[in-house]
């Protein structure tokens, strides 16, 4: 059925749900797994007279954090007993990430979790899992 999936983590306890159920999926259809993590593009809001941080700094924080999440699902991945590869990812947003390397992969399925805003904070915050849903070209799972 599904021969290669995507799953993502952005390092929250609900993500590692999301990873562990891709995890059992994959396990029971012998698929291989793909994990990624999508480092956010700097961004010059992050620029404040309160909290100053320079390209060089925000990149490197960035790229720290991205490692230890992926080192964590490795570390997940091994306690499940299975094997994965894990991949940073950088794109314009984290859905657009994340799509890119669905397409470049050739992945046949994504899953994801959600945090489940909606109203108000839905609108502001936006949604990674909304945005990746309406432009997968795969079928997307989403962990709640």
């Amino acid at each position: 059925m599904f021969k290669k999936i995507l799953a993502t983590t952005d390092g929250s306890e609900l993500a590692q749900k999301g990873i562990d159920q891709a995890m059992k999926l994959a396990k029971q259809l012998g698929a291989q797994l793909l994990v990624v993590s999508a480092e956010e593009p700097y961004s010059y809001a992050n620029v404040t007279a309160y909290r100053p941080e320079s390209f060089e700094s925000y990149n490197d924080r960035v790229k720290a954090e991205t490692t230890e999440r992926l080192e964590e699902a490795k570390r997940l991945a091994e306690r499940n007993g299975m094997t994965a590869e894990f991949l940073p990812v950088k794109g314009n947003t984290p859905a657009e990430a994340i799509l890119e390397a669905c397409r470049s992969r050739g992945c046949d399925l994504i899953v994801m979790a959600t945090h489940g805003r909606s109203g108000l904070s839905a609108v502001l915050l936006g949604s990674v899992t909304a945005r990746v849903i309406k432009e997968s070209p795969v079928p997307v799972l989403v962990v709640r």
